[in-house]
């Protein structure tokens, strides 16, 4: 090997000259180059898109909207934003799909509606398909919910299990369970009490948010009467009434009808990357009493309607 670095470069040179393989096979192999980058990627502040969401929307992207309808609590200020987002970014039906996500939460189940169908025109997707279903049960239409639900497979598990509440209604328990199955809720109970398997309604009812509300210690007083438990029936009775004092009128534990808690899916985009969908359930009592229950989804995900966001990484 020659030390000479400008000799050494011509001998090789000489060399790829004469033998072909060396100049086509070996050396271009060893060829390399190495680049090294230093950067920073400055984004806006969550003040700043707070700001300039009320100020110059127009100046914002798409994601940067969706994420700063996630900067607040306020019900009507997400509405704005949303609707902001589907005015300036009006070929993206995540836009129209959120606005009738917080319809949704306002109890505004018509506008809810409009949105929907406005944001699958826009783009056919799951999401709002799913969406759709909620409504159409709601409305008492079970066969057209069903036909959605099986459409909008794709948004996610929570499809299913707004299948499975579905399944319930309709006295088919086994398949309740089926679509049900891994979720933890009231409607995941209620469906293994009424096919037979107070044991199982038990263990998920335990693990469940619903279990320290009236009706989830009335029905695990159900569950207690189908196990020949009288102290579990006497306990949870009396928290359930302590909780729901209309409970008392009653003649006895009856198995509770099931709770209305559709999966609405929003899309909302929880990072910069990669969309996922969450999605934030929509909770009605058989009662009247209604409550939210906290999920959203950027893309696709829980009643569970569909909502979209980012966050950053």
């Amino acid at each position: 090997m020659y030390p000479d670095v400008v000799k050494r470069e011509a001998e090789v040179k000489n060399m790829a000259a004469t033998y072909e393989e060396i100049a086509d096979k070996i050396l271009p192999a060893l060829r390399r180059s190495e680049m090294k980058l230093n950067y920073k990627i400055v984004g806006k502040t969550d003040e700043q898109l707070t700001a300039m969401s009320r100020t110059m929307p127009d100046s914002l992207n798409v994601e940067e909207l969706l994420f700063a309808a996630t900067l607040t609590n306020d019900l009507n200020e997400q509405l704005r934003i949303y609707k902001e987002t589907e005015r300036v970014h009006a070929g993206d039906y995540r836009g129209a799909n959120n606005v009738g996500y917080i319809y949704m939460m306002q109890n505004k189940l018509a506008e809810a509606e409009a949105q929907f169908q406005k944001a699958n025109t826009i783009k056919d997707n799951p999401v709002s398909t799913n969406n759709l279903g909620v409504v159409a049960r709601l409305k008492g239409y079970r066969k057209k919910a069903a036909e959605l639900y099986n459409k909008a497979m794709a948004a996610g598990p929570e499809v299913k299990y707004n299948l499975g509440i579905i399944n319930i209604q309709n006295g088919d328990y086994a398949s309740a369970n089926s679509n049900m199955s891994g979720t933890k809720s009231f409607n995941a109970a209620l469906a293994k009490v009424l096919g037979g398997d107070a044991a199982g309604a038990q263990a998920i009812l335990d693990g469940s948010s619903d279990k320290d509300s009236a009706m989830g210690h009335y029905l695990m007083a159900i569950i207690g009467a189908r196990q020949n438990n009288g102290d579990m029936v006497r306990n949870h009775l009396g928290m359930a009434v302590q909780k729901d004092a209309s409970l008392r009128e009653n003649e006895g534990p009856r198995v509770p009808r099931v709770q209305e808690q559709p999966r609405y899916l929003s899309l909302i985009q929880r990072s910069f990357g990669s969309p996922a969908i969450s999605g934030g359930f929509f909770v009605g009592w058989e009662r009247g009493h209604s409550g939210l229950f906290g999920i959203v989804q950027f893309g696709a995900a829980r009643a569970r309607w569909l909502e979209v966001f980012r966050t950053r990484a």
